[in-house]
């Protein structure tokens, strides 16, 4: 993922979010991104990035983080709860960030603020696995098996 001429991953066998600065043609060494963490991120599944750092776990939850440090945001109750986040997609010019429930075989769209704007459920889906958005047209594109959806951002 990437924010501001910055690279972010996910190494959750390493219990770590690295960062890389843009340096030249590619970027400069790693440098941890935490400062503090008290999730292991050993669960964790994916991450979204815009001015805070959002990690979605196997269990359904979601957890923010602000410069290095988890934040104390806390998404609105979802009935039914999340069973897994398998991917979150958000941007910085969007107040929305879109979870896939896999086991859930859905998308959970939410403000930045944690409000639930909408679940979007489909007789299609099996499971969705991955998912990316285009800020510019709201377009979101979903990844379940084989399969590829274009869904309108609510």
């Amino acid at each position: 993922n990437f924010y501001i001429r910055r690279m972010y991953t996910l190494d959750a066998a390493g219990n770590m979010i690295w960062k890389y600065g843009a340096s030249g043609d590619g970027f400069s060494g790693e440098a941890p991104y935490l400062k503090q963490n008290t999730h292991a991120l050993a669960e964790a599944t994916s991450l979204a990035i815009d001015s805070n750092v959002y990690v979605g776990f196997r269990d359904g939850k979601v957890v923010r983080y602000y410069a290095g440090v988890e934040d104390t945001w806390t998404p609105a109750v979802i009935d039914p709860p999340l069973a897994s986040v398998s991917a979150i997609w958000t941007h910085p010019d969007i107040d929305r960030i879109v979870l896939a429930d896999r086991d859930g075989k859905r998308l959970i769209v939410l403000r930045k603020d944690g409000t639930l704007v909408s679940q979007i459920v489909s007789d299609d889906f099996k499971g969705p696995i991955a998912l990316t958005g285009d800020e510019i047209n709201k377009k979101l594109f979903v990844v379940d098996g084989n399969r590829v959806f274009q869904i309108d951002l609510p």
